[in-house]
């Protein structure tokens, strides 16, 4: 049994690859990339599900100044449809809904002293 969390994500042309945009999922401070904005925002959706399904798993939230830059685009930018304007773009903030499934897989390691 899964849910659903809302997370906001900041993405930019990458300013090192041509042609790579980066994702930052502010609420958890995760930063992933893609192809595309269409791509780069579908592997930060994959990213903070996979953050978020691991119960475990430390959360943190982005510096400040992340969240500055956002709020900042937000009061400044257009609200577009996404799907009509994505050559145009140099940034965007958009919100995502995640589809969180509980996590039940093994542990990735186990710890243990053998018997002598």
């Amino acid at each position: 049994m899964g849910h659903v969390e809302t997370v906001t994500v900041l993405v930019e042309a990458s300013g090192e690859i041509v042609g790579e945009w980066v994702a930052h999922v502010l609420e958890l401070d995760v930063v992933t990339q893609g192809r595309s904005v269409e791509h780069a925002l579908a592997m930060a959706e994959e990213a903070a599900g996979i953050v978020l399904s691991e119960s475990a798993a430390p959360r943190r939230r982005a510096p400040e100044a992340e969240w500055e830059r956002a709020y900042a685009l937000m009061r400044e930018g257009d609200r577009l449809p996404l799907a009509d304007h994505t050559a145009a773009i140099e940034a965007l903030v958009a919100v995502v809904e995640v589809s969180v499934a509980m996590s039940t897989s093994a542990p990735r390691a186990w710890f243990a002293r053998l018997a002598a």
